[in-house]
């Protein structure tokens, strides 16, 4: 019979559903995950991302997890030309999201002077600067992040975790294994009718965009409506464009994007929303993949081999 698991963790709703296998698995998954988020998180000052942010420039040594996290992340950077930008850390705490989102949503808009400061202070990326790639050695198990610089696992954490997560469903014993990190969401193995079944939600609150019936693969939508806040200086987003350190500006609202593997689906969406459509459509051919979108003025649009997973 299968087992279907939800739970908060890495600041959302996740879920684990196992098409067979037993309470003991689904727990040893659920537990995977805070494992996870323990080493991962920008909120938890003992993980590893802080501890490898606090030390300005030194090397960290950390789980193997997050020796893993750090080199996907660094990967997306090179695909992408830098449009994913996974050292933007320091610019997010600058436009206000310094605490867990459920926190940083409840915050009066009157915000905190430490934060204004920030705020103000002009990213060398809108200078033209580029940040010092991250170092790792995998050998002796250590990170060094640039000083002045500061690593966020960001979307793309948690759809690594939704592909280790799912990846370890599967190689002890469940035949088919969804996993759904805050929207990161990945398949493997025999789904429960022939597909995957998954909708696309509207970023707007709306009807679901689509219903697209999957192989497994890997689903990430990133979208400039999903975490927004107010402050003193107006609406933000947490979607940066690496180029100003800011909140990005492109035609895009959302972005879904269907993959291989979900870190590779949320750099790509993230990239897509920070470029514009044009931008996405190049990152979505030069990569096998496929998608949906919709602009800032509500148009969907589709992605060349996204017709044949569309239901209906």
């Amino acid at each position: 019979m299968p087992f279907d698991r939800r739970f908060p963790a890495m600041g959302g709703h996740c879920r684990i559903w196992l098409a067979d296998g037993s309470d003991e698995l689904a727990d040893r998954l659920v537990t995977r995950v805070g494992e996870l988020e323990q080493r991962w998180s920008r909120f938890i000052p003992e993980s590893d991302t802080c501890r490898m942010n606090d030390a300005a420039g030194e090397a960290v040594v950390v789980h193997g997890d997050t020796i893993d996290l750090v080199r996907h992340a660094m990967a997306a950077a090179t695909k992408t030309a830098g449009r994913f930008d996974p050292t933007m850390g320091r610019e997010i705490v600058a436009v206000g999201y310094h605490l867990p989102f459920d926190q940083v949503v409840q915050l009066p808009v009157s915000i905190s002077p430490a934060i204004s400061t920030l705020h103000t202070i002009a990213s060398p990326r809108a200078n033209g600067e580029r940040p010092t790639a991250i170092v790792v050695d995998r050998e002796a198990s250590t990170v060094t992040v640039p000083a002045g610089a500061a690593f966020d696992p960001g979307g793309l954490g948690k759809g690594r975790a939704a592909d280790l997560v799912a990846e370890h469903g599967l190689f002890c014993g469940a035949s088919g294994v969804f996993v759904d990190i805050g929207g990161d969401i990945r398949m493997v193995g025999e789904p429960p009718s022939g597909t995957w079944p998954l909708h696309v939600d509207d970023p707007r609150g709306g009807d679901p965009l689509a219903m697209l019936r999957l192989p497994s693969s890997g689903v990430a939508t990133t979208s400039i409506r999903k975490r927004c806040w107010s402050t003193e200086f107006g609406p933000q987003h947490h979607v940066l464009d690496p180029t100003t350190g800011r909140p990005s500006t492109s035609d895009l609202m959302s972005f879904t994007v269907v993959a291989t593997e979900t870190w590779w689906a949320e750099a790509i969406s993230t990239a897509g929303v920070v470029d514009g459509r044009e931008a996405a459509l190049d990152l979505l051919r030069e990569s096998g993949s496929t998608g949906m979108w919709m602009t800032a003025d509500g148009e969907v649009g589709h992605a060349p081999g996204i017709e044949r997973y569309l239901a209906g």
